[in-house]
């Protein structure tokens, strides 16, 4: 009887935990999860009266991630989803999950965007008799258990020309339970963190802050961080992202204001718990899922829209004259477009301007820099073939001393003779 007495007791526990971690109905807690998709945002947020938030989903491969963890948490209705801004790294998943759980309501963050694939998604929620609410500084939606939910941005009038206007205009989110409070802070860059700072001061202060997703390395200001003055930060990134986020400066800043830091390319998914006083937290890292970002840069001529609406400074009259353009040989030519040489500076270290993967150059005809672009070819390579032109046919190539019939296997997916 003792062993079966022991056994039993070991059960008995086993399911008390995991009912305490799947199920916050049975308790007054405030479960709140952040989860690991990647470069992107994703905040799972379970109410004590069985209602359920999500901040936004991840990326479209992300989406197979988030359906996982809210269907092991026996989550079947969204009674309210916040897109923080309508970039496909934040809404991207919603567009399978919308087709497996109804959802009750969306806020939106009214920015514009020429995406398709938002399009798609608005009209999904269409479809599905599901609100959608443009929300502004100022909406507050009140939970029992003293739970508030209040948009601290974007204001009334969104912000313009500035690096990056989706993410400036997204959605910031300060929820309440009792006396702890948690900021998420969308994908702000530093115009909008100085705009709160100026006009919102006390009400930015909260315990935790979910840090905005930078692409620019000084993005994350310091009179930004005094004025939320949080205990912990987390950070959603994927593993070797293209924007090198979070960079050691920003971690440095951290550390030396005594900020614990968590994040999600680390310690995997993160669960923090609210009773109202006091804050705990858990860590699980899944190692199933896939990081779908890679450090490497777009090819701006062939970047769908919502790629390029990622770029520093491409906001949407700069995105209008850039499609207009297209394609370019070199980024130099966003010029054209108005762009200073230093926002062009930091276009490149996000893109590209290949040309040669969709058209094939003539030989012939081609200039210096088109033909120096080609993938292997160097300068003094590109003076001999310019030199003895014209050529009646590819295999006239092999006359040049430093081409050989491999490097004209190469060649000929990128070049022609017309």
């Amino acid at each position: 009887m003792g062993i079966i007495s022991k056994y039993l007791k070991i059960t008995v526990i086993t399911i008390v935990f995991i009912l305490y971690f799947s199920i916050p109905s049975f308790s007054k807690d405030l479960f709140i999860h952040y989860l690991d998709v990647g470069h992107g945002n994703s905040q799972l947020i379970q109410l004590s009266d069985n209602k359920n938030i999500l901040i936004d989903s991840g990326n479209i491969e992300s989406s197979y991630k988030v359906i996982k963890y809210l269907r092991e948490r026996n989550i079947k209705n969204i009674d309210l989803v916040i897109i923080s801004n309508p970039s496909i790294e934040n809404f991207g998943g919603l567009l399978k999950i919308s087709k497996i759980f109804y959802i009750s309501e969306v806020f939106d963050s009214g920015v514009s965007t020429y995406s398709q694939n938002y399009l798609k998604l608005l009209n999904q929620f269409s479809a599905n008799n599901t609100k959608v609410t443009i929300v502004k500084k100022g909406k507050i939606k009140k939970y029992s258990d003293n739970i508030k939910l209040e948009i601290l941005s974007p204001q009334n009038s969104l912000i313009n020309n500035s690096i990056s206007d989706i993410r400036n205009n997204s959605i910031v989110i300060k929820l309440t339970h009792n006396k702890n409070s948690f900021l998420f802070a969308g994908d702000i860059q530093s115009e909008t963190q100085n705009f709160l700072v100026e006009n919102i001061k006390k009400d930015l202060s909260s315990n935790v802050i979910k840090l905005p997703n930078s692409i620019n390395k000084n993005e994350i200001n310091n009179n930004f961080l005094n004025n939320v003055n949080p205990q912990m930060a987390i950070i959603s990134s994927g593993v070797n992202n293209i924007y090198n986020f979070p960079n050691l400066e920003l971690l440095n800043t951290l550390k030396n204001k005594n900020i614990a830091i968590y994040r999600t390319d680390i310690n995997g998914d993160i669960t923090i718990i609210s009773d109202g006083k006091h804050i705990s937290l858990n860590m699980k890292k899944n190692t199933s899922v896939k990081i779908q970002n890679k450090n490497s840069r777009k090819n701006i001529n062939d970047a769908k829209i919502e790629e390029l609406e990622l770029l520093p400074y491409i906001n949407e009259t700069n995105l209008k004259k850039l499609l207009d353009i297209r394609p370019i040989n070199s980024l130099d030519s966003l010029g054209k477009i108005g762009l200073s040489i230093d926002k062009i500076n930091e276009i490149k270290k996000f893109a590209i301007a290949d040309i040669l993967k969709n058209k094939k150059i003539n030989i012939n005809t081609a200039s210096f820099e088109e033909i120096k672009n080609i993938p292997k070819i160097s300068d003094a390579l590109a003076k001999k073939i310019i030199k003895n032109r014209p050529y009646l046919n590819i295999s006239d190539l092999l006359k040049i001393d430093g081409i050989d019939k491999k490097r004209l296997k190469n060649l000929i997916e990128f070049v022609a003779v017309n």
